[in-house]
């Protein structure tokens, strides 16, 4: 396989996985140096982070130095216990313990290496919050860890690190490469090589994610890894394995979700023999997967051995999907895995297994319940007379041989559709006669129907278009009204809609015709999986859903197995529709389930022009939860899909997901309006995939936003950029301290130790908004309440934005010879937000200096052109001197004016420009920066000879006595 050039895949890699994180970002830096050469300075930097509530919820970057980074052998227990922070013959594993970490080389592909030891990167469990006490007394000798503090990996990113000469232990069955064990969501890999491991002593695995959960309730543990190696390596278990914690308790199943993507899986020994006892592992394999979702595509697995097992891929009570995208049904390789010692299972255990070892080119699901391996055979069913099937009647008559001829049930039987429109009649029974010239529903109760429109081929009619059903009962009445009685339905059959499929069929019409008969056109309730809609278009409804399913049940699991239910709508269209509840939605009857149920995949499909009316048939009641999507233990996964144009009168959000995932990606929404907003307190919002609030200039919904809780929260898009808070106090001449939302334009404050200016404009000005702030807290009780871009002066380190200030810290107070020490830092909401102009741009707020601006951003104290670095002060302060000069040095504005946000209108624009600039790539950037550098360089020379020649004069005689000086022999 083809991969990018290591350059741009490191980048690529990288910018796609931040880029899918609603999270801010920041770089961590060491004390000496731009890049990290030890694990364990990383280590006690990310302890620092736990009493660090601002960079705790942000994304920090630690770039690893182009090194062999050698990793000794460590005892997470005898340093909880006591121990040294060190490890034996080298520096520690990277262990991680808090969300949104990330580690990046800063070089090449290959030049960033972790080599030796035996466990070179882990996650711990909460057993081990004694270790992370430890580090906290190292660190903090009087700290102890916050009661709200959990261990999470939540937001983990590893890129372009090569982890290699890894052993497993003798003694311990368990150790692998990787381990990653506590809660976390969203942990992804790119670009990452594994190769040369297990050599001495077998490792159990490169990765072991062993149970993994989501920190919220009812979601998914998500590991995602792109364009890695795993190569010439002996592992014991399984090159990946994916592992559960044993049965989760009923409502609270919290499954696995893998992604592979652009792997390389070559050369590596699977042994299938357990270090220390000798025991084998039966299903030893390539990647072992035990409650869990795993999607595969463009991965090769080629040239590995596995000495004790059955298939390249076991999925232990989990499914994999390859989200098909060539004719290969398969989308990777396997090709030259020898599997030393076959220990294949029977049928009734193969259920188990997507991959078979010896053939993975498909699988045939049969009536009895069983999935058997090899091509499935199609069948083009022929209708009475001509060339296309002109009755559904007819279709339900060809299908009743299936029920008694397994070899045909087997077989994929397609039925083309003529190109007409079909009156589709209402039917509680397939016993009930239909009135002539009426059609019948398409009910399928074999597997394996294809339902094939060549032309236009309309469904029409008040009631359900396709339906499957609940039992046998009206099948068995069927047949025997269609046989004279001669017939009765086999022992054991069940009706069974799995691998039902229809293709460019148009449904239109349908309309509930009863209160309490809740019609959609399509309508699965009983036994059925893998359930495919291709081209088909819904239009003309006013129905609960063009698409509903109740609890399907999948015929392929045993008793006490979960499995998914699918159902697939690719190339499909919503339209001009009215529905009461949703567009597709999925439920459940009976007891609550203990696991997710239902899988939905939407790719390429459009739902546009939609109302959902949110109205109980039943009551007339509101349905609160109304949306486009609404599913109840069901994993959502929508690719490349539009929602355009939709209303939805009362609810909370696009998706509404009851217990349930969403793996959203490229969805486009566009215009949809919510009428009523009833978007859930926090509690609850883990129910909800996307904010029911769209924002007007994009058009799309906003991204949740994860904290540190394990909470999700719906973002607020933030009005310009708030500055401090309206309960924030000036020192105003004559006057003493004042709230600054009491200050005006003209009054003098303090900016300096005995030096007083005048505030000449300010650059945000709103007395209602509600915004988010920083409390920094002092030591010496001195409190500041600042939004996160707000520049603050900081002892040795300047004015830098107010995100990037950390617990110890010393900030600057108008007395040049003191400071106060940061002491705490937590997010608050306040209202109203000011930001005061004075001619040095420095203000004193509540006994601190600090800047009146903002940075362009707050995740770096500078901001570079063509690798330059220039203060985001110094920039601000420059691109001031118009507004200056017109506004304090020549008095001619009498008026201020503020957009409706509040935003000067001399700063909103301008701030606009900059943003825009740092949006550019390195060339545009540098070479537009430069100019704009050398402005502003001449709008600091103009002020100086215009309004301060006293100073300037100074300056040059300064100069001009050191050169003079320095001709001196």
């Amino acid at each position: 396989m083809k991969f990018l050039s290591p350059t741009i895949g490191v980048v690529a890699m990288a910018m796609m996985i931040m880029g899918a994180s609603s999270v801010s970002a920041v770089d961590m830096f060491p004390d000496t140096g731009t890049c990290w050469t030890s694990n364990r300075d990383i280590l006690l930097s990310e302890v620092k982070m736990i009493f660090n509530a601002k960079l705790y919820s942000l994304e920090r970057t630690y770039f690893m130095c182009p090194t062999a980074l050698k990793i000794g052998t460590f005892d997470v227990a005898a340093f909880a216990a006591g121990g040294k922070l060190e490890a034996i013959d080298g520096d520690l594993p990277l262990i991680v313990i808090n969300p949104n970490f990330s580690l990046m080389c800063d070089g090449m592909p290959g030049t960033c290496e972790f080599e030796g030891g035996q466990t070179q990167l882990m996650s711990l469990v909460e057993e081990n919050l004694d270790f992370v006490q430890a580090l906290v007394s190292l660190v903090f000798p009087t700290a102890t860890v916050p009661e709200d503090y959990a261990l999470d990996t939540t937001n983990m990113v590893i890129v372009g690190i090569t982890f290699t000469g890894s052993n497993g232990d003798l003694e311990d069955s368990e150790a692998a490469v990787m381990q990653l064990d506590s809660p976390g969501l969203t942990m992804q890999m790119a670009v990452c090589t594994f190769k040369d491991n297990g050599l001495t002593t077998s490792s159990y695995s490169a990765i072991k994610l062993s149970g993994a959960t989501d920190p919220r309730p009812f979601g998914y543990a998500d590991l995602s890894i792109f364009q890695t190696v795993f190569e010439n390596s002996i592992f014991s278990h399984a090159v990946i394995s994916h592992l559960g914690r044993g049965p989760p308790p009923p409502g609270e199943y919290v499954p696995l979700f893998m992604v592979l993507e652009s792997c390389e899986i070559n050369g590596n020994h699977i042994t299938g023999i357990r270090n220390g006892d000798g025991a084998t592992y039966p299903r030893a394999s390539l990647l072992t997967s035990y409650d869990s979702f795993s999607v595969i595509r463009n991965t090769n697995f080629m040239g590995n051995t596995i000495e004790t097992g059955f298939a390249p891929v076991v999925l232990i009570q989990a499914r994999i999907s390859t989200r098909v995208q060539n004719p290969n049904p398969w989308f990777f390789d396997v090709s030259d895995t020898v599997i030393t010692e076959d220990t294949s299972l029977a049928c009734h255990d193969v259920q188990k297994l997507f991959i078979s070892g010896v053939d993975s080119s498909g699988f045939v699901y049969t009536s009895d319940g069983c999935i058997e391996y090899g091509t499935k055979p199609t069948t083009i069913m022929q209708p009475p007379s001509g060339d296309c099937w002109d009755s559904t009647f007819a279709i339900l008559q060809s299908e009743l041989p299936a029920i008694y001829d397994n070899a045909l049930a087997s077989t994929e039987r397609v039925y083309t559709m003529c190109n007409k429109t079909y009156v589709i009649g209402t039917l509680d029974d397939l016993s009930d006669p239909l009135p002539e010239g009426i059609d019948y529903p398409i009910v399928p109760f074999v597997p394996n129907v294809v339902i094939r429109c060549l032309g236009e081929c309309i469904f029409t009619g008040e009631s359900e278009h396709i339906k499957n059903l609940v039992d046998n009962a009206s099948l068995e009445a069927f047949l025997k009204q269609d046989s004279q009685g001669l017939l009765t339905l086999p022992v054991g059959f069940m009706v069974d809609s799995t691998n039902f499929r229809a293709e460019g069929i148009t449904f239109s019409g349908a309309s509930n015709s009863c209160a309490d008969c809740y019609t959609s056109p399509v309508k699965f309730l009983g036994r059925g999986n893998n359930m495919q809609f291709v081209g088909c278009t819904w239009t003309g409804l006013n129905t609960v859903s063009a698409v509903q399913t109740t609890y399907l049940s999948n015929p392929g699991v045993k008793a006490g197995e979960e499995f998914y239910n699918s159902l697939r709508l690719t190339d499909c269209i919503i339209q001009d529709s009215s529905f009461q509840f949703a567009a597709v939605s999925t439920g459940f009857t009976g007891d609550m389930p203990s696991a997710l149920v239902m899988k939905i995949l939407l790719k390429g499909t459009t739902i546009k022009n939609n109302t959902i009316l949110s109205v109980d048939l039943d009551t007339s009641a509101a349905l609160p939860r109304a949306a486009l999507l609404a599913t109840f233990f069901t994993l959502v996964v929508v690719k490349e899909s539009e929602m355009l144009d939709n209303t939805i009168v009362q609810g909370s959000s696009p998706f509404v997901l009851i217990n349930s995932g969403l793996v959203p990606e490229k969805v486009v929404f566009s215009e949809n309006v919510i009428m009523d907003d009833l978007s859930a307190e926090c509690e609850d919002a883990t129910y909800f995939g996307l904010s029911g609030g769209v924002n007007p200039e994009t058009g799309i919904s906003d991204p949740l936003v994860f904290n540190p809780a394990g909470c999700e929260e719906f973002a607020v898009t933030p009005l310009g950029f708030p500055c401090f808070s309206g309960s924030s106090t000036l020192e105003v001449l004559d006057v003493g301290k004042v709230a600054l939302r009491d200050v005006k334009i003209g009054q003098k404050v303090l900016v300096s130790e005995n030096r007083y200016e005048q505030v000449y404009s300010f650059g945000h000005f709103n007395q209602d908004t509600v915004a988010k702030f920083l409390q920094i807290k002092t030591v010496e009780d001195a409190t500041l309440e600042v939004s996160a871009e707000h520049m603050v002066f900081v002892e040795d380190r300047g004015a830098i934005p107010a995100a990037l200030i950390s617990v110890g810290d010393k900030l600057m107070t108008p007395n040049a010879q003191s400071s106060v020490t940061v002491e705490t830092i937590k997010d608050i909401t306040s209202r109203g937000v000011f930001a005061p102009f004075t001619p040095s741009g420095k203000v004193v707020v509540d006994g601190i200096l600090a800047s009146s601006f903002v940075a362009l951003g707050e995740a770096s104290p500078v901001v570079a052109f063509l690798g330059i670095e220039f203060s985001h002060h110094w920039v601000a302060h420059s691109f001031e001197f118009p507004h200056r000069v017109v506004c304090h040095y020549l008095k001619s504005c009498p008026i201020e004016s503020y957009t409706e946000e509040g935003i000067s209108t001399w700063v909103a624009h301008p701030k606009e420009v900059g943003l825009w600039l740092l949006d550019q790539n390195f060339l545009v950037r540098g070479i537009i920066g430069s100019i704009f550098v050398g402005i502003l360089a001449v709008f600091n020379v103009m002020e100086m000879m215009l309004f301060h020649p006293a100073v300037l004069m100074g300056g040059l005689f300064f100069v001009w006595k050191l050169r003079a000086g320095g001709k001196k022999v």
